[in-house]
C-alpha cells in the first residue's frame, strides 16, 4: 500500500500472486480463516492485514496447485486422472471463494464458478491449467480497485469516541442533533473539512431551533426554511421585551444568557453558515476542527441549562418513587 498524507486515501496497489516460485508442492490452505471488514465502518489495520492475508493466501494456494498441474506432461488428461491435486484445488477453491466473496471480488468469484464446471465435466488438465491463471488476473485487477482510508492517529477519536467529544445527552436536549453531531465528526476525521463546517451549521440549527422555541418565537415556515437572519432578529426582539421584566437576579441571568446567546448565532450566521450554505467557501482540516470545538462549546453551553432542569426534574421523580415506596 502507497500512504499518502493527513486524511487522504490509501490505495491497493495491483499484486502479482503469479511469481516464479517452482515448487511442486501446493501451499498449505489451513491459514486462518479472515471475514471482511463490515460495510462502511472502520477496522484497525492489524485487522485489515489479516483480511488481506488470508485472500494472499488463498492465491498463493491456487498458484501453487496451477504450477503442479502445469508440470504434468500431458496437459490433454482429463482432470480427473490427477485426482490427488484434485482434492485439494476444491478445498483450495471453497477457501478462494469465501474471503473473494468478503471483499465482493464478484469476477473472481464467478471465475471459481467455472472452473468447478471444468471440473465436474472433466476437463483437460490444460484446461483447468488455463481456468486458473485466468481467476490469478482476475482476482488481481479486481483487487486493484479495493481502496482503504488512512485515518491519522489525532483525528481517530473523532471518528471513533464522538459521544467523548460531544456531550452525549445533548441529544435530550436537542432532538435530532446527534446525525450532524456525528457527521460532523465524522467529516472532519475523513479530512471532508467543507461537509464538516456544514454539519456543524446543522448542529447550530438545532440549538437556534430551541432557543427560538423557548422564547416563543413565530415562524411563518418550518425552521429549516426559515432565514437565520430573521429568525435571529425576532429573538433579539424577545429579548428586549425581557427587559420589561420586573428587576432581580432571574431576569439579569435570562437577559445575559439569551443576549450572548444571539450575539453568538449571529457571528456563527455571519462568519460561517451563510458562507457554507450557498457554497460560498472551502474550509480546510484547521478550520473545520477550529469551528466544530468551537460549536461543540457552544452547543454545550447552549443545552447546560436544559440538562441541569432534565437532572433536577429526573432526581425528583427518583425521589418522589421512593417516598411512594416508604408509604
Amino acid at each position: 500500500m502507497q500512504s499518502q498524507s493527513d486524511g487522504n486515501v490509501q490505495q491497493s496497489s495491483h499484486a502479482s500472486f503469479d511469481s516464479q516460485d517452482n515448487s511442486d508442492e501446493p501451499a498449505s490452505s489451513s491459514a486462518a480463516t479472515a471475514r471482511g471488514p463490515p460495510d462502511g465502518w472502520l477496522i484497525g489495520l492489524a485487522e485489515l492485514m489479516a483480511y488481506l492475508f488470508a485472500i494472499i493466501g488463498a492465491l498463493e494456494n491456487l498458484r501453487d496447485i496451477r504450477q503442479t498441474l502445469a508440470a504434468i506432461p500431458n496437459q490433454s488428461m482429463q482432470i480427473s486422472f490427477a485426482h490427488d491435486q484434485l482434492e485439494v484445488l476444491k478445498h483450495a477453491l471453497s477457501f478462494a471463494e469465501q474471503n473473494f466473496q468478503d471483499y465482493e471480488l464478484d469476477s473472481a468469484t464467478d471465475r471459481i464458478k467455472r472452473i468447478r464446471t471444468q471440473i465436474q465435466i472433466d476437463a483437460t488438465i490444460g484446461a483447468v491449467v488455463t481456468e486458473l491463471r485466468v481467476l490469478n488476473e482476475v482476482a488481481g485487477d479486481q483487487l486493484d480497485r479495493r481502496h482503504s482510508v488512512y485515518i491519522p492517529l489525532k483525528k481517530l477519536d473523532f471518528y471513533l469516541k464522538v459521544l467523548e467529544i460531544f456531550p452525549k445527552d445533548l441529544i435530550f436536549v436537542f432532538p435530532g442533533v446527534d446525525n450532524d453531531i456525528t457527521e460532523a465528526c465524522w467529516c472532519y476525521a475523513l479530512d471532508r473539512n467543507t461537509a464538516c463546517v456544514f454539519h456543524c451549521m446543522g448542529i447550530l440549527q438545532r440549538g437556534l431551533h430551541s432557543l427560538a422555541k423557548d422564547l416563543n418565537v413565530p415562524f411563518a415556515d418550518t425552521l429549516d426554511l426559515e432565514n437565520w437572519k430573521n429568525i435571529i432578529d425576532q429573538i433579539e426582539k424577545k429579548i428586549r421585551e425581557l427587559e420589561s421584566l420586573k428587576k432581580g437576579p432571574e431576569k439579569d441571568e435570562k437577559l445575559s444568557f439569551y443576549s450572548n446567546a444571539a450575539v453568538q448565532f449571529r457571528y456563527f450566521k455571519d462568519a460561517w453558515r451563510n458562507h457554507v450554505a450557498h457554497l460560498r467557501e472551502q474550509y480546510d482540516a484547521d478550520q473545520a476542527h477550529s469551528i466544530l470545538i468551537h460549536v461543540r462549546d457552544f452547543i454545550r453551553d447552549l443545552g447546560e441549562p436544559k440538562l441541569k432542569e432534565l437532572e433536577e426534574a429526573i432526581a425528583r421523580a427518583v425521589s418522589d418513587k421512593k417516598n411512594d415506596k416508604v408509604s
